[in-house]
Parts: structure tokens; C-alpha cells; sequence
């Protein structure tokens, strides 16, 4: 096996046999609200698509440089997003401690990129009941509905069913 340190992205090669074989990249994600002292509900986590971002390809982290740290009004539309960011999947890791017992808590989902929603957002599950208290409403768990402003992809019934749930992008 051989690995490049190459910043915070790391190519690995594995391959005991000789034989070539595609590299993976490893690249942490700077996310918004890395942490939460008090996870009861929901956390929605967000990564900004910027001039540092490996997700982006590279034509488009250049883009965003020029254009002083925004996204370039000519990629701003479903399709130019779309076609901007490059991977095959994210891994995204949850670690904690349960309220419970102290225990440590731990959860792992992969998303593939056909699992990401462009130009949505996740609807709202939190309501209050006519008591006043606060619900949930675990039927809108995976639901999307289109950004405000418009410009979301035409999904399909497929869309987000592939491993069933979605990344909304």
C-alpha cells in the first residue's frame, strides 16, 4: 500500500497483487456546526461548495477563486452544480455519548452520488402540539422540498431511493 499526504486529502493505493488499480481519495469535509452539546432532535449539518472544497472539480474551485470566494453566476442552476462536484461517495460518521447511561454511541452512513438532491432542502418535522410541546414527524424524515428561490432538478421516483435515503447538495 502507498499513501500521499497531500494536505488534508490522502490518495491511497493498494495493491499487493501488482495489478492497477483505481486510487481513493480521502478528504475530511470543514462542515458548519462540527459538533453538538445537545443533539435531541435533528442537526442539520452544512458543507460550503467553496475554493477549498474537495468536492468540487477543479475547474470549478478555480472558478470560485476568480470570482473573490462565490459561486460563479454561470454555474449557478441545478445542472451547473451538478456538473461542478466530483465524487463517488460521502461517508458521513456520528460519534456520542448517550444520555442514558454515558454510554459511547456511534453511526455510519455512506451517500453515492446518486443519492444527492440539487436545489432542495429537507422539510421541516418539528411542529407544536395543540399543548404546546414540540413534535416530530418521523414520515418527513427523508422528505425534500424544492429550495426557496426555485432552480432544483427534476427528480424522478428514483430519485433518493437508491439506498433510501438522500444528501440534499
Amino acid at each position: 500500500a502507498t499513501s500521499v499526504d497531500q494536505g488534508r486529502t490522502q490518495a491511497i493505493v493498494e495493491d499487493p497483487t501488482g495489478k492497477v488499480v483505481p486510487k481513493r481519495v480521502f478528504a475530511k469535509l470543514d462542515i458548519d456546526s462540527a459538533e453538538h452539546p445537545f443533539f435531541k432532535r435533528l442537526w442539520l449539518v452544512r458543507h460550503v461548495l467553496d475554493e477549498n472544497s474537495p468536492l468540487l472539480k477543479k475547474q470549478a474551485r478555480e472558478l470560485v477563486r476568480l470570482n473573490g470566494g462565490h459561486w460563479p453566476k454561470e454555474l449557478n442552476s441545478a445542472e451547473g452544480v451538478r456538473a461542478s462536484v466530483d465524487f463517488d461517495q460521502i461517508l458521513v460518521s456520528l460519534s456520542g455519548t448517550s444520555n442514558v447511561d454515558a454510554n459511547s454511541v456511534y453511526a455510519q452512513k455512506a451517500y453515492d452520488y446518486v443519492d444527492i438532491c440539487v436545489g432542495y432542502r429537507f422539510c421541516n418535522i418539528l411542529f407544536r402540539n395543540e399543548d404546546g410541546t414540540l413534535g416530530v414527524d418521523q414520515s418527513l424524515l427523508n422528505d425534500v422540498t424544492e429550495q426557496l428561490g426555485g432552480g432544483g432538478e427534476i427528480l424522478t421516483e428514483n430519485a433518493g431511493k437508491h439506498h433510501g435515503d438522500i444528501f440534499v447538495l
